[in-house]
């Protein structure tokens, strides 16, 4: 690069095409710099990554925050904020950005956050939202949604637990038995009835019937099909006859 022309606070471009930064000093390429009409060369006296640490530090400081603060509650900002949620080049971003799966990975953690789960709370208490699910759109959606969420495999095992945790709703017995533990009996029994070994819907049975005392544990659990736990009903089952 060539020699740079300094006169008093001024810099001037070099026949070569270099500059040199008024902040960092150093000599620097004019693609390194913003462009600025103001300026006889035509460029800003200060380079890119100088601005751009400016910008970040002024930003982090405690006036910057009051200053983006007073911004984001302003009535502009929030029109602003409308205009481009409606625009085209928005929705495209979204559908994008819903295509990649990030937003799908982004909600799953989010969900699991206490700021959710506060929030959550609140908005189910508020008249608004009682009052949606007494409509009749509100309650259609809600049917549709409980429906499809009680066919998926983590709604069959929670249904399955909500049941037998209903029938003993008072009862002075241990329950503690989780969907994990629940997959490994299941597991435990290559997926089969325990009474008449064929594959079919698996349900809870209690080796020692809840009614008679017996605790939901895992511990006191097979997996028996529908048929099977009905035959037998409130009878314990001595652990040599089953069939495993």
């Amino acid at each position: 690069m060539g020699k740079m022309k300094n006169k008093g606070n001024q810099v001037k471009c070099s026949d070569k095409g270099g500059k040199v930064c008024t902040k960092c000093h150093n000599e620097l390429s004019l693609n390194d710099f913003y462009k600025d009409r103001n300026i006889k060369c035509g460029f800003k006296s200060i380079c890119k990554d100088c601005v751009k640490k400016m910008v970040r530090d002024r930003s982090n400081s405690d006036e910057g925050k009051k200053i983006r603060e007073r911004y984001t509650n302003s009535d502009r900002h929030k029109e602003l904020r409308k205009l481009l949620r409606r625009s085209e080049n928005a929705k495209r971003w979204r559908e994008e950005y819903k295509a990649s799966g990030k937003h799908k990975a982004w909600w799953d953690s989010y969900m699991k956050t206490d700021k959710y789960k506060d929030y959550r709370h609140k908005y189910t208490q508020t008249e608004k939202r009682k009052a949606y699910l007494n409509s009749e759109e509100g309650r259609k959606k809600s049917k549709e949604a409980l429906r499809k969420y009680y066919s998926t495999a983590k709604g069959k095992a929670n249904a399955l637990r909500y049941n037998h945790k209903r029938r003993i709703v008072g009862a002075n017995i241990v329950s503690n038995v989780t969907k994990d533990e629940w997959d490994s009996i299941k597991k435990k029994y290559r997926n089969r009835c325990v009474y008449c070994g064929e594959e079919k819907k698996l349900t809870i049975d209690h080796i020692i019937p809840v009614s008679k005392g017996g605790n939901h544990v895992k511990e006191n659990i097979v997996p028996a099909c529908i048929s099977c736990n009905s035959r037998k009903g409130d009878r314990p089952v001595l652990l040599q006859l089953l069939v495993v």
